[in-house]
């Protein structure tokens, strides 16, 4: 993952485990596992 990555994860942490995989491809499946 990258910085915008770990960035966008921290701010949208709950959002990201609401939000399928199918959103927002690999990147949503990353957002959920951190």
């Amino acid at each position: 993952a990258t910085a915008e990555d770990l960035l966008f994860n921290k701010m949208n942490r709950p959002r990201a485990k609401i939000h399928k995989p199918v959103n927002n491809g690999g990147r949503a499946k990353i957002d959920i596992f951190i």
